[in-house]
């Protein structure tokens, strides 16, 4: 079992990251304690770095499909820290606001970068919330218009395929609802969100038990969500 734990501190312009990687199993089981500094505008750099010395500290090796996963979302820092942000908002207190806010940023980063795919799928995202909580039918067609554009850049991304799958079990397409969720899954094992929304699309197939399963499969990756 291996523990890693990280700090970030920043100022206006400057970066500064601490990662620690333990195996917990040993002792005097460290594996990496490294500082990563950099330049706001080489955040993608820095987060790059990040990754390298942790896959090289654990000795992971990646497949094909995950050495996709782990390029870069965008070349364009401002454009993914509007995404982080609207994450963010979305992550918060479920209020109309919020999503509308997040909307906001999503659409601002999509500017900036026109095939930033992980910003269409904020943008589907926070759609679908607002068609939740208005049952609007605009919100839904504007969500899977936006999530049809994600796929169309990166259809490897299992954040395109967890929204696709909430679009389709709104929509009332269980079957193509719980496939495209557990695309999502088989992409990304260890995701709680697709795990959730899985867990979702079971019990509105009146699969009870699988259901069950995969919220608590959820609940075991991620304890505090």
């Amino acid at each position: 079992t291996v523990l890693v734990q990280g700090s970030v501190q920043s100022t206006d312009d400057d970066v500064r990251v601490v990662i620690s990687a333990d195996d917990v199993t040993r002792t005097n089981g460290a594996l990496l304690h490294k500082e990563f500094s950099g330049k706001r505008k080489d955040l993608l750099s820095l987060e790059d770095s990040i990754f390298n010395g942790l896959t090289g500290a654990l000795t992971i090796k990646l497949n094909s499909e995950e050495q996709v996963r782990a390029m870069r979302p965008t070349e364009r820092v401002d454009a993914y820290e509007l995404y982080l942000r609207g994450r963010n908002l979305l992550k918060g207190q479920q209020t109309v606001k919020n999503y509308q806010s997040a909307l906001q940023l999503f659409q601002q980063a999509t500017q900036v970068d026109p095939r930033f795919a992980l910003a269409f799928t904020g943008i589907a995202d926070s759609e679908l919330y607002m068609y939740d909580q208005t049952k609007d039918a605009k919100w839904l067609d504007q969500a899977d218009a936006a999530a049809q554009r994600a796929e169309s850049l990166n259809e490897t991304l299992p954040e395109v395929h967890v929204v696709l799958g909430s679009i389709d079990g709104f929509r009332g397409r269980t079957e193509a609802s719980l496939a495209e969720l557990q695309r999502a899954l088989k992409l990304a094992p260890q995701s709680d969100e697709a795990l959730r929304r899985l867990g979702k699309a079971y019990l509105q197939a009146d699969k009870a038990r699988e259901g069950i399963d995969a919220l608590t499969e959820a609940t075991r990756v991620n304890p505090y969500f």
